[in-house]
């Protein structure tokens, strides 16, 4: 009998709820960067230079996550298309 320790609909569903997450955080990610273009106007103090620069580094690291994140959904698509096939033999 063929057995395999996984729902593939299970993967399936947990690649799609990843992809959703990360594609909210981008598009947050897109507005808050929208907001911080238009913040050197009117904020020009030593403070705003110091925010500047955490703002940056983690922008570069949510990036970095969100490509991670698309990168594992696929994945899991992928290991879910496996296991479906070797369920089906």
């Amino acid at each position: 009998m063929t057995q395999a320790i996984v729902d593939p609909e299970q993967v399936l569903r947990c690649a799609a709820q990843l992809e959703q997450s990360a594609l909210n955080m981008r598009n947050q990610q897109i507005t808050a960067m929208g907001g911080f273009a238009g913040l050197s106007n009117v904020w020009r103090d030593q403070k705003y230079h110091t925010f500047e620069k955490t703002f940056s580094e983690m922008m570069h690291v949510l990036t970095q996550y969100l490509n991670e994140a698309q990168a594992e959904a696929n994945y899991l698509r992928a290991k879910a298309a496996a296991a479906r096939r070797y369920l089906e033999s």
